[in-house]
C-alpha cells in the first residue's frame, strides 16, 4: 500500500530564521526547517471580515393603533350563505358517499368556502368555516355550537345540502378582530 506524498515548498526570504524551507504531505503533516514559515491547510483558513458594521439584519416594522372599534362594512350571513350554497352545489352534486373520498373533500369545500367569503370583502374579520360530510340514511344527527363573540359585530352562517347519497353542513364564522 502505498502513499501518496503531495509537496509543497515555501521558501522563506529573509526571515529571523534565514531561508528555511516547509513541506506539507497529504496526510497534513508540516514539516518546517524554519521557525517563521507558516503554511495554512484549507481545513485550517477561515473567513475574516475586517468590516466594524453589524451583520445586515431584517428591518422590523411597527404599525400605530387604528383604534377602530367598528368594521367598515358588516358580514352579511346572507352573502356567506349565498357561497356557502353555491360551492356545496357545485362540488357536491354527484358525489357519492364514500367515506375515504368525504375526508378530503370536506377539506377541500372547507377551503374553498373560506376563499370564497374572504374574497366577499369583510375587512378585518377572522373567517372560520366547519363543514361536516356523512352519509344520507334513516339516521339523525344534531350539530350545535358554542361561541363567546361580541353579538354587534361577530357573527355566522349555515347551509345544509342533501342528496340521495349524503348530506352536509357548512357553517361560517365571523369574528372582528378589532
Amino acid at each position: 500500500m502505498s502513499t501518496a506524498v503531495r509537496r509543497q515548498s515555501i521558501v522563506d526570504h529573509g526571515g529571523a530564521g534565514g531561508g528555511g524551507t516547509t513541506t506539507t504531505t497529504a496526510a497534513g503533516n508540516i514539516h518546517s526547517s524554519s521557525r517563521t514559515a507558516l503554511i495554512m491547510t484549507s481545513a485550517q483558513s477561515r473567513r475574516v471580515s475586517f468590516s466594524q458594521a453589524p451583520p445586515i439584519s431584517a428591518v422590523s416594522r411597527s404599525y400605530e393603533n387604528s383604534y377602530k372599534t367598528e368594521p367598515e362594512k358588516e358580514f352579511s350571513p346572507a352573502a356567506a350563505k349565498r357561497v356557502i350554497r353555491e360551492v356545496m352545489e357545485a362540488m357536491l352534486n354527484d358525489q357519492k358517499y364514500d367515506s375515504a373520498t368525504c375526508n378530503q373533500l370536506t377539506l377541500t369545500v372547507a377551503d374553498v368556502i373560506k376563499k370564497r367569503v374572504k374574497e366577499l370583502g369583510f375587512a378585518r374579520y377572522k373567517i372560520v368555516t366547519n363543514i361536516a360530510i356523512g352519509q344520507a340514511d334513516e339516521t339523525s344527527v344534531a350539530f350545535a355550537s358554542r361561541c363567546v363573540w361580541n353579538v354587534n359585530f361577530d357573527s355566522f352562517a349555515e347551509y345544509t345540502y342533501k342528496n340521495g347519497s349524503l348530506f352536509a353542513v357548512g357553517l361560517v364564522y365571523a369574528l372582528y378582530c378589532d
